[in-house]
Parts: C-alpha cells; sequence; structure tokens
C-alpha cells in the first residue's frame, strides 16, 4: 500500500521488532472503538524517558472494523537501538465520548540502522581456513589470516608457518570440509546433490 510502488509487509499487530529509517504499518481492530466516535492515537516511550505521542494520522480509518496504523520513516529515524515500550489509545470525538481508553501496552526492539548493523561474518570454520590457505598459497593473505592456527600431533601451528607441502596437504583436507558442508546445507534445504556418475559401456 506504498505510494512508492514496492511492496512491503503489513503486520496484524504493532510491529514486535522495527529497525531505525524504516517504514512499518499494521492492521488494528477497532472493536467497541469505531469511527466517527473513537479515533486512534499512539505513544512511544524510549528508554527511561516519558511517553511521546506519534504524530497524528498515525492510523487511518479503512471502513471495515481496522484501522491501518503507519510508523513512518521520519519517527523510526528519531529512535535509539535497544527495548521501547508504546501505547495505543482511543479518544472520544464528540460530548458524550470525551474520553481517553488505552486499549494496548507493550514493548518492541529498535534494531540499528543497516548502515550503522554490525556485520556479522556467517563463514564456518573450514570455509575461512580454506580461504586463508588459498590466499597465502596465492600470496595475498593478510596479517590475520597467516595468524590462524592448525592443530597438528606435535600442537598447534600458524598457517604462514607451513612448508609448501603441509600447506597443500591442509587445503585438500579443508576442501573436503568444505564440501561437506555445502552436502549437508544441501541435504537441509531440500536441493539435490549434483554428483557425476560413470557408466562403462562393455562389448558383447
Amino acid at each position: 500500500m506504498s505510494g512508492t510502488g514496492h511492496q512491503h509487509l503489513i503486520h496484524d499487530h504493532f510491529p514486535e521488532t522495527v529497525r531505525v529509517d524504516t517504514y512499518h504499518q499494521w492492521l488494528q481492530k477497532q472493536g467497541d472503538f469505531a469511527p466517527p466516535f473513537y479515533a486512534m492515537y499512539g505513544a512511544i516511550k524510549a528508554g527511561t524517558s516519558d511517553y511521546t505521542a506519534i504524530t497524528s494520522g498515525l492510523c487511518v480509518d479503512q471502513n471495515n472494523g481496522y484501522w491501518l496504523c503507519t510508523l513512518p520513516r521520519t519517527l523510526t529515524s528519531t529512535l535509539d537501538a535497544g527495548i521501547h515500550q508504546y501505547s495505543l489509545s482511543v479518544v472520544g470525538q464528540d460530548n458524550t465520548h470525551n474520553h481517553i481508553i488505552e486499549i494496548e501496552r507493550g514493548e518492541f526492539e529498535v534494531l540499528p540502522a543497516f548502515s550503522n548493523a554490525t556485520v556479522i561474518d556467517t563463514r564456518t570454520h573450514a570455509r575461512k581456513m580454506l580461504e586463508a590457505l588459498e590466499a597465502l598459497l596465492e600470496g595475498k593473505a593478510s596479517y590475520d589470516q597467516t595468524s590462524y592456527t592448525i592443530g597438528t600431533g606435535a600442537g598447534s601451528v600458524t598457517i604462514g608457518r607451513l612448508t609448501p607441502d603441509e600447506l597443500l596437504k591442509w587445503m585438500d583436507y579443508y576442501k573436503r570440509e568444505v564440501r561437506n558442508e555445502e552436502k549437508a546445507e544441501n541435504l537441509r534445504n531440500g536441493r539435490a546433490i549434483k554428483q557425476n556418475i560413470r557408466i562403462r559401456f562393455t562389448g558383447h
């Protein structure tokens, strides 16, 4: 429902996680507090601060028993990463309903913006070692890579001190380890494993 033409997820409740500088929407059931008698408002409490009202227009009546509620980027860009609290209330719109009723309160987590998020190295130990050994063989290993250690029968040794024969031996070992990990990952994800099938023809 974005005017920019791209699709995004509309939650069925206030989002449990919100990333800084992103746009979120959810559907809030009106129940007994439907327009035009009530309007929907929200507030956010960051850390030990007082609740701060969310800008008007947070929730728009969809004429189907729900409000479509929005946390715009202009709001999420001002939030710090961490745990925050929120409060959703309805406000009477005439003299007979001139009161405020809190209908929901909870917590949500604010994640750092993608530009500030910590990059997580998801490579396995075998993959890291193989890449370090290959870089060492090509003369492109970083200082950190040359300091990687390998356990041997006589203790441990940094790969930068391996002889050429030892280097090739350990490369073969970690290549097998990486292939086994890839096969296991493919099986977990239901992907077929490519195998070479040899066919020998014999004459009669």
